[in-house]
């Protein structure tokens, strides 16, 4: 009995790719439904072929559709096949995606990075300042040669990083 319910519901799956419609067409709850794609492996299997298959056949009819509006001279059909179909009728395509927090993080993130950036720019600047003689602010005296090499390596070594993580060039 069940798997003669199993391949009804597959055969009306096929005709028409809607769970909730094949479900009420052989009387069974979504949730047996689930529990049926839970449980069989094969029938999980047959259940995307089969609304592939349904989904082609739908597809097909409606194309069908609007070829026979373009045959009966319908502006409308024939403006949405050349729209569809044809590169020079389409219109651009754009996106507008609203920020989400994890985005919003990101952008956060990447502009603290652009700032660090900046500062360690200054900090290699400053650097030039210190070779010629004048007193480190940290320290009150002139750094040697050494100490400002190790700082001007440790600066470039930061900046390539933050560079190469979040690619910022320039």
């Amino acid at each position: 009995m069940k798997k003669d319910r199993k391949t009804k519901f597959l055969e009306v799956l096929e005709k028409t790719p809607i769970i909730q419609y094949a479900c009420d067409q052989i009387d069974i709850s979504r949730n047996t439904y689930y529990r049926w794609m839970e449980e069989d492996l094969d029938f999980r299997m047959q259940v995307a072929q089969r609304m592939q298959i349904g989904i082609d056949r739908v597809n097909d009819f409606a194309e069908n559709n609007v070829l026979k509006g373009i045959k009966n001279c319908d502006p409308g059909m024939t403006k949405y096949w050349l729209g569809s179909r044809h590169s020079a009728y389409r219109r651009p395509f754009t996106l507008h995606l609203q920020k989400n927090e994890q985005q919003a993080k990101l952008d956060k993130e990447l502009e603290e990075a652009r700032q660090e950036i900046a500062a360690l720019e200054i900090e290699e600047w400053q650097l030039g300042w210190l070779e010629i003689g004048i007193p480190d602010g940290k320290t009150k005296r002139p750094l040697t040669k050494e100490e400002i090499d190790k700082k001007r390596k440790e600066l470039i070594k930061r900046r390539k990083y933050l560079e190469g993580k979040y690619g910022i060039s320039n």
